[in-house]
Order: structure tokens, then C-alpha cells, then sequence
């Protein structure tokens, strides 16, 4: 059985990178981001979103995902909604990738972009690696991407588990503020561990 690996880590602190790097030694990458937006093309997710939020959220018979995040984050209680028809069928999709990729890899990265940093949300895995950077660098990473305002980052980031809890449950920590070199040294190391 190969080594699941839950990558976590704050808006700009490098994740995709890292993940790219595992891929390059040998590892399967999930990215649960692409696992969510797929699973919002299943009919029964469709049908239960649709049951919760009404017709409006569609688009041409398909999920429109700006629509269902208007619809959805409203408050505490529509965005619980959402989680507990999205998150089951997420998980289910998310391991049925961890079976298939476990057959010719060693190492199964999932990279995971949100949700509560916790031992219990990420029991499926076997190690949690956390990429630590500092908020201002992360900060300065998101704003150069050119795509999301300052107020909207910054509401991200305080929507987003913080970087001690991250930390807290981490099984090894990732220095995403050293030099691409440095991480890629650093990456290469932990892939020797975890594919043993």
C-alpha cells in the first residue's frame, strides 16, 4: 500500500510547487480542488445541491459555481449545507484516486486547499505535511498572481486554518520560504522517507 500524504498549507504558501516537486521523484498528486470541482457534475450532487439551493444555481442544466457560492455563503448554516452534501461525495471521489494511484505509485500526495486543519478531517492520511511560509510572504505570493484583490486574499487567509493549527497536526513541516533550490533538497529528502 503506498504512503498517503496530505499536503496542507495557506493561500500563497507554495503548495502547488511543492506538489509538483513530489510529482517529479515518483509521486501521485491529487489536487482536491479539481476532485471538488468534478464531483460538481455528478447528477445526485447536482440534484441535491439544487433540492438545497434552488434552480438558480444552475446554468445550461450544470452546477454554475459562482452562482452556488452566492447561494451557498450566506451564513454558517448554508455553508454547513453545502459542506455536508459536498464534502461525503468529495472524500468517497478523493479515495477512489488514492486506490487507483496507490497501484503503481509509492508516495500519494493529496493536495488539500481547504477544510480544518485537523487530525480528524485528514484521518485518511498517513502523514500530514504542512508547507510553513510567512504570512507576509504569503500574502506578497497571492497578490503577485494578479488575480484576486487585497481585501479578498486577506479574507481567505483569515477564513483558512492558521498557521500554528496547521503546524500543530503537521508530521513534517515543508520551509516554503527557502530558495526553490533549498525546497526542492528538502522535498527530495522527505520523498526517500515516505517511500520506503
Amino acid at each position: 500500500m503506498a504512503k498517503v500524504v496530505a499536503l496542507i498549507g495557506g493561500i500563497g504558501s507554495g503548495k502547488t510547487t511543492v506538489a509538483g516537486m513530489f510529482a517529479a521523484r515518483g509521486a501521485a498528486v491529487i489536487d482536491l480542488d479539481a476532485v471538488g470541482h468534478s464531483i460538481l457534475e455528478k447528477d445526485y450532487v447536482i440534484d441535491a445541491l439544487t433540492l438545497e439551493f434552488g434552480p438558480g444555481i444552475l446554468e445550461n442544466g450544470t452546477i454554475s459555481r459562482p452562482k452556488l457560492a452566492r447561494a451557498a455563503f450566506v451564513n454558517e448554516n448554508s455553508k454547513e449545507t453545502l459542506n455536508n452534501i459536498t464534502h461525503p461525495a468529495i472524500l468517497e471521489e478523493m479515495k477512489q484516486h488514492i486506490q487507483q494511484s496507490s497501484l503503481n505509485h509509492a508516495v500519494v500526495v493529496v493536495e488539500v486547499t481547504s477544510g480544518p486543519a485537523t487530525k480528524a478531517f485528514l484521518s485518511w492520511a498517513h502523514v500530514i505535511v504542512a508547507v510553513h511560509v510567512d504570512e507576509d510572504e504569503r500574502l506578497r505570493r497571492a497578490l503577485s498572481r494578479g488575480n484576486l484583490p487585497v481585501e479578498e486574499i486577506k479574507r481567505r487567509m483569515t477564513a483558512q486554518a492558521s498557521e500554528n493549527e496547521r503546524l500543530e497536526i503537521a508530521d513534517f513541516v515543508v520551509d516554503g520560504n527557502a530558495s526553490l533550490p533549498m525546497l526542492a533538497l528538502q522535498v527530495t529528502s522527505l520523498y526517500k522517507q515516505l517511500a520506503v
